[in-house]
């Protein structure tokens, strides 16, 4: 396991993280920023662990990438697959339907 890493976030940095978390649809890349974010309150490795339902590595594991990279480590690395078939525009439309709600049909 590798060493453990203080993450210390400049303002717009904290921002950032804040906007992307309460924009991404990814629930494994919220729970990343979310730890950094802990992280960067002080919470221990273990505490974060407890709070998000993870394992400690992986805190730690998230802690190297957001060192290395910042943001775009943290994001997901492509998967195999079939690509999915609902597009963006598709998924935009589907959540505006949702916020109208069923008495708008």
């Amino acid at each position: 396991m590798p060493a453990p890493i203080s993450v210390v976030l400049t303002p717009q940095q904290r921002r950032t993280l804040i906007s992307c978390q309460s924009r991404t649809t990814s629930p494994r890349l919220w729970k990343r920023i979310t730890a950094i974010l802990m992280s960067a309150g002080g919470m221990s490795v273990a505490d974060i662990s407890l709070s998000l339902s993870v394992e400690a590595n992986a805190i730690t594991c998230w802690r190297h990438r957001w060192w290395e990279g910042r943001l775009f480590r943290l994001a997901d690395a492509p998967r195999p697959g079939r690509p999915p078939l609902a597009t963006s525009q598709y998924l935009r439309l589907l959540q505006e339907a949702l916020n109208r709600g069923p008495g708008a049909f």
